[in-house]
């Protein structure tokens, strides 16, 4: 093992300089230096879900809808065509139109999103 000293004034520390590669291991079953191995993780793989029918993804959306307080979908028509989500109806604000489109465009299996959500004149 190779250390090397600097020369300070009487009464001061030594200061001991070792090399990474000779320092002792950081982890208890680790490896000199800086290079320690890095376990294999094995990966996980999951096979894709099969691609939901036209009905299931509209009650998906539809729940997710109800499911969300904020939205006021109430009178919000959701139909799907070839996983394509078309969005029909009214609602009071702008923020409720775009928080609808989100939600829907949220559930897995959807492609895209049309709104075509009206904003109710009070």
């Amino acid at each position: 093992m190779t250390q090397e000293t600097e020369k300070r004034p009487a009464g001061s520390e030594k200061v001991v300089h070792v090399r990474s590669d000779l320092a002792e291991p950081s982890r208890p079953e680790g490896h000199f230096g800086v290079h320690q191995p890095i376990p294999a993780q094995t990966p996980t793989y999951r096979p894709p879900e099969p691609p939901a029918s036209d009905a299931e993804l509209a009650e998906r959306v539809r729940a997710a809808l109800d499911d969300d307080g904020r939205a006021g979908a109430g009178d919000v028509t959701v139909s799907v065509n070839g996983a394509v989500v078309d969005l029909h109806g009214e609602v009071e604000r702008e923020f409720h139109r775009t928080l609808v489109a989100a939600l829907a465009q949220s559930v897995p299996g959807v492609l895209s999103v049309n709104n075509h959500l009206a904003i109710r004149v009070l």
